[in-house]
């Protein structure tokens, strides 16, 4: 999200977006940066070894390689950690909300009216519903409707305690996690729904600390890392990594063709 479409909602809201926007807006930076002076330094290596058409996108990959890495190690290994935890959840969650609404999850502000607009509360969008009201501000419409949710399993359970604790924390920065805790205790040992909950405290935890300008305030994303495995990497490499190397070869790409012309 762009600052303006971070503007557009509440504070709480984006918190955690914010919290990591400034090491991951300096990692794509220099993801650029660099793919873009080995573009100037490599093209005029390569330009009579190789075919034009050959050429610039060659010196772009490796631009983007290189970048991506540097920027990716510009990263503090703690922040890394946390990033990933936090990675893997969001992106757990938004295939959870696909699968049960039958679309992504909208994310620009117009987007997000539309779709609470067009999308009634069902039993497979309720939870999302409440969710997307909640982000947008919406506590007194998000807790009505999950006044109405009839929780039964443990997961559901504990989806229901999650959802009062994130609809608390927005309207009114509560920091009570203890019925979370209790809900998430419940789930099955090594199943990916406790898995969730693990992270789900340990976000709760981490928002607070961040509003509360602590500058430890990713430590508990931190401890619960480990437990993802490598999966979690795997999450932030496809949806983050992947994106700065795409754009870092843009970058290499444009600036290469530039280079090569101009000789």
């Amino acid at each position: 999200m762009s600052d303006t479409t971070l503007d557009a909602f509440p504070e709480r809201s984006v918190a955690m977006v914010r919290a990591f926007s400034p090491v991951l807006e300096r990692a794509l930076l220099i993801s650029g940066a660099i793919a873009a002076v080995i573009a100037i330094l490599g093209m005029p290596l390569v330009a009579d070894r190789v075919p034009d058409a050959v050429g610039p996108p060659l010196v772009g990959l490796i631009g983007a390689v290189v970048g991506v890495i540097l920027g990716y190690l510009s990263v503090p290994a703690r922040l890394r950690r946390a990033f990933e935890a936090y990675s893997w959840l969001g992106r757990t969650e938004m295939d959870r909300f696909q699968e049960r609404t039958g679309g992504p999850v909208p994310t620009k502000p117009t987007d997000i009216e539309l779709w609470l607009a067009s999308t009634p509360a069902t039993s497979a969008t309720r939870m999302g519903r409440i969710e997307v009201l909640a982000f947008v501000g919406r506590y007194d419409d998000a807790r009505a409707e999950l006044d109405a949710v009839r929780a039964a399993s443990n997961e559901e359970l504990f989806e229901a305690a999650s959802l009062r604790q994130y609809i608390d924390w927005l309207e009114t920065g509560g920091i009570d996690h203890s019925e979370l805790a209790a809900a998430v205790e419940r789930l099955p040992r090594g199943s990916t729904a406790r898995r969730m909950g693990d992270v789900n405290v340990a976000l709760a935890d981490a928002r607070v600390r961040f509003m509360a300008r602590e500058r430890a305030w990713s430590e508990p994303l931190q401890a619960v890392r480990p437990s993802l495995g490598r999966a979690a990497s795997m999450v932030a490499l496809r949806d983050t990594w992947s994106k700065f190397a795409a754009i870092a070869f843009t970058v290499g790409l444009v600036v290469s063709i530039g280079v090569l012309i101009l000789r």
